[in-house]
């Protein structure tokens, strides 16, 4: 089973109990290997009848947030961009995690920064949360349309959605290779 020409079936343990399918592409499993941390979710409404669960396993590829100590900054640049409607939103958020704005400093949040804020998780590229596999696991169910399909219509379906992935990691790279450039040039 190929997809642009690399191997999609990367692992069958043959017809039996508990049979093991892995599906993926070659640089994909790249990515993976490279990650220091990874999730493991399963889900059952999208499976061929023949199998009981598909397990994803996804890794953190880039990403970036502000460090802690930029988060009021931050937030001050944002607030003073916004329209007016936000104004409710902006406010719960500034009261909950950020501190409201006083003369003399800023209140104290509810939730500190350095307890929500991800920035060393990120650098460090340590998973956040599972939501992305569940989020994925969703966006695949509306991409099959139907629970339980058949086996090619499933692989049709992982192979399409591993298609869309790389297409989205091709952007990501050339943004970050356009802004690695860009800082650069401004040096």
């Amino acid at each position: 089973m190929k997809i642009r020409n690399d191997t999609f079936l990367q692992f069958d343990s043959e017809p039996r109990d508990h049979r093991l399918i892995i599906f993926s592409s070659p640089e994909q499993l790249k990515i993976l290997k490279e990650t220091e941390e990874i999730l493991i979710d399963g889900t059952f409404k999208v499976t061929p009848v023949i199998f009981t669960q598909l397990y994803t396993i996804p890794g953190v590829y880039q990403n970036s947030f502000l460090q802690p100590a930029d988060v009021n900054q931050g937030f001050s640049d944002l607030y003073g961009s916004l329209t007016f409607i936000l104004e409710p939103v902006i406010d719960y958020f500034e009261d909950t995690y950020i501190g409201k704005r006083r003369p003399n400093g800023c209140a104290t949040p509810r939730y500190p920064v350095d307890l929500w804020n991800m920035h060393k998780r990120t650098i460090k590229n340590s998973m956040r949360t599972n939501n992305q596999v569940e989020a994925w696991h969703r966006r695949l169910n509306s991409v099959i349309q139907c629970e339980h399909p058949s086996l090619w219509i499933f692989i049709q379906s992982l192979q399409k959605e591993e298609n869309y992935i790389r297409c989205q990691l091709v952007k990501v790279n050339a943004a970050l290779a356009e802004l690695f450039f860009a800082s650069a040039c401004n040096s």
